[in-house]
């Protein structure tokens, strides 16, 4: 699970989950609590178990607290955590990472909008190609499906094609499951209309349209659907 709040709320939405394992780029702020109520505990990975592993940690003074001296937490360069090849031997592996936007063939950036940078790309596609690779493994991008402009304006963030500029930090060949707060799209083996179509599904309601509109004029100007 990567930076921000969507992954943050995920964490929070584990509850009932058990023998879940860690293996991650950074360790989330939620663990020891995800370890005090038994969802966490590395008890079924393939290699270290009952470990938690990471490249590094960022949270609050609980989670400081905890890893501190803690055999159960080790952090290892990102060379090695990061390396699509160890992720991928870890079976059923789940990578959860948050996009800004996203076009109707599965292009995402986390990274920045236009020209306009707003973070980096951290090990998002290290994780999602381990995870694409891994026997059972998802690979999973989280964004919300619109924002509200400065004008009061809704612009959704899946868009027909992303703006000049846009860094594209994970190619859709490695995007499969994409989720928004309206529902999840899965890209995984769709040929380019259907991925369009997947995505407009879970986009807002409000927005739709327009992005069927741009579907049919801008890529099959004669699809009637």
């Amino acid at each position: 699970m990567g930076l921000g709040g969507i992954s943050e709320a995920v964490a929070a939405g584990l509850a009932g989950k058990r023998d879940i394992g860690i293996l991650t780029e950074m360790l989330p702020p939620a663990l020891p609590q995800l370890v005090e109520s038994g969802i966490v505990n590395n008890s079924r990975k393939p290699l270290f178990k009952g470990i938690s592993i990471a490249s590094f940690v960022l949270g609050d003074q609980t989670l400081y607290d905890y890893i501190r001296e803690n055999p159960c937490c080790q952090v290892y360069p990102a060379s090695y955590t990061n390396d699509p090849r160890f992720i991928s031997q870890h079976p059923n592996m789940v990578a959860m990472n948050t996009s800004l936007m996203i076009d109707f063939t599965g292009q995402s950036t986390c990274e920045g909008i236009g020209h306009t940078m707003i973070s980096g790309t951290g090990g998002q596609l290290d994780f999602l190609i381990g995870a694409y690779w891994s026997e059972g493994g998802k690979g999973i991008n989280m964004l919300s499906a619109a924002r509200t402009m400065p004008d009061g304006r809704l612009v959704s963030n899946i868009v027909p094609e992303l703006p000049p500029g846009t860094p594209v930090s994970v190619p859709r060949t490695f995007t499969n499951y994409v989720i928004t707060e309206y529902g999840v799209a899965k890209l995984k083996y769709k040929s380019r209309r259907e991925r369009a179509l997947e995505l407009i599904s879970i986009a807002h309601p409000d927005l739709r349209g327009e992005l069927m509109d741009s579907l049919r004029s801008k890529f099959y100007m004669n699809y009637d659907k």
